[in-house]
């Protein structure tokens, strides 16, 4: 195993440092059952360990940002931190002979007193007026296109605020193409939906009432097969319900229970949906599928990919 001073966490891991918590939470999930010693024998107990190591660092804001404080990294170029600014070449002091040999070799289309030689080569003539402005190169322009970029974008985002709803949220899921499998109820102004795409995956929406009417707002759109699955994803739409618990359940299953309040939800078709009012990361959802008569199919936590 690497010593504290060699083990990179994000080299482990398989991330970029930039990764957000959730993306190396799903990064060791994800390797850790591919490493788990119990499933892949002792051979495995080293990588655990290099795992476990890693995911403690990273887990952790405050170690997290101890640790690249510590590994800044590298830099190309030794000390230097920038590259060195792209300096143009000077241009060659106009020779009398040469400039005169331009001139005599320019055609006959070319004409006028304000004609230049190359500029990286020859000066422009003393006598030569100059240039005349054109609109393109004036600043007003440019603020005046800014201007009307600006004013479209707010009639855009008021005609798609004040666009009316649909009057049931059944009627605002069918205007969004979307034809449920599984639909939650989680008060009188959203409800949920959990639906299957043409090509099998399944997405989770929510329906919800505004001023105007129903409107759907699809929160993702996953493209597991998987016949058990626990997934969470968060509502940004600023309602009350700030997580949502979804996926797919074994055939035996009637009913999913989670721990926090002690949710629940029926099992459709296959699928199931529950809605919480607190935010929740994905270590904290502990989960049961149930049968008819209650019995315990099987328990867990975490989210289940």
């Amino acid at each position: 195993m690497a010593g504290p001073e060699r083990l990179d966490p994000y080299r482990v891991l398989g991330v970029r440092r930039q990764a957000s918590q959730s993306e190396v939470a799903r990064a060791y999930r994800a390797l850790a059952k591919r490493s788990h010693p119990d499933l892949h024998g002792p051979d495995a107990a080293r990588r655990m360990q290099e795992l476990n190591r890693s995911w403690h660092i990273l887990s952790d804001p405050a170690r997290r940002r101890a640790w690249d404080a510590g590994h800044p990294v590298p830099t190309p170029g030794g000390s230097h931190w920038t590259r060195p600014a792209h300096r143009a070449p000077a241009s060659r002091p106009a020779d009398p002979a040469e400039w005169a040999s331009w001139e005599a070799a320019r055609p006959a289309t070319m004409a006028g007193a304000g004609r230049v030689g190359p500029a990286e080569t020859w000066p422009r003539r003393a006598d030569a007026p100059a240039p005349r402005a054109r609109v393109r190169d004036s600043g007003w322009l440019a603020a005046i296109v800014a201007g009307v970029l600006f004013v479209v974008v707010i009639v855009l985002g008021w005609v798609a605020s004040n666009r009316p709803g649909a009057a049931t949220p059944g009627d605002a899921l069918a205007l969004a193409g979307i034809d449920p499998v599984v639909r939650v109820t989680l008060d009188a102004d959203h409800e949920l939906a959990v639906y299957r795409t043409g090509d099998g995956s399944m997405g989770i929406a929510t329906a919800r009432r505004g001023e105007g009417g129903w409107n759907v707002q699809v929160l993702e759109e996953r493209v597991e097969r998987t016949p058990l699955s626990v997934h969470l994803v968060a509502d940004p739409g600023g309602s009350a319900w700030r997580g949502i618990v979804y996926g797919a359940a074994p055939p035996e299953a009637a009913r999913v229970r989670l721990s926090v309040a002690s949710t629940g939800g029926e099992v459709v078709d296959g699928l199931w949906a529950i809605g919480v009012r607190s935010p929740l990361r994905p270590e904290q959802v502990q989960w049961r599928f149930e049968a008819a008569d209650g019995g315990i199919l099987l328990s867990g936590s975490d989210e289940l990919l």
